[in-house]
This record gives structure tokens, C-alpha cells and sequence, in this order.
């Protein structure tokens, strides 16, 4: 990983989260990490020190899902999700 992020021009704040410093990204990185995962465990407690509802996580997580495909499909119109 840190081979890739020297090649690629991003924030520090994402390049610190992805190579595992805690800050506010790497807390969201690791729910999603753990929502893929099925630590459900952890999800209650995470969304909680996040601001997230729980009711609200599978609905964020399939419009996640949902932009990241059209993302890497750029032959199709790309639609944000709402928030």
C-alpha cells in the first residue's frame, strides 16, 4: 500500500487513513470494513461514534455500492447518491 499511495496524488488526510493512522476517515473506512466483513458486533457501537443510524446503514450501503459500480463502469451516467 504505501508503494501505491507514493503514486497517486491524494489528500493527506485519506493517505493517513488508508495506511491506518486513526482520524475521522479511517473510523469510516473501518465501519465499512467491518459492514463487509459481517462484524454486525461492531457495526451498533461504530455508527454510534460516527452519527450514523443504524436503520439507515444498509440503504447507505447499497447507494455505496451503487456509485462505486458506476465509477468504474464510465460508459454509464454517474448519479450521486443522496444523503
Amino acid at each position: 500500500m504505501p508503494d501505491v499511495l507514493r503514486e497517486i496524488t491524494i489528500h493527506q488526510e485519506i493517505r493517513d487513513a488508508l495506511m491506518g493512522k486513526a482520524n475521522k476517515l479511517r473510523a469510516i473506512f473501518e465501519f465499512a470494513l467491518n459492514y463487509e466483513r459481517g462484524r454486525w458486533d461492531e457495526i451498533g457501537p461504530a455508527a454510534a461514534r460516527l452519527g450514523i443510524r443504524e436503520e439507515v446503514i444498509p440503504a447507505l450501503y447499497v447507494a455505496a455500492v451503487e456509485w462505486a459500480r458506476q465509477i468504474l463502469s464510465p460508459q454509464q451516467e454517474i448519479v450521486l447518491p443522496r444523503t
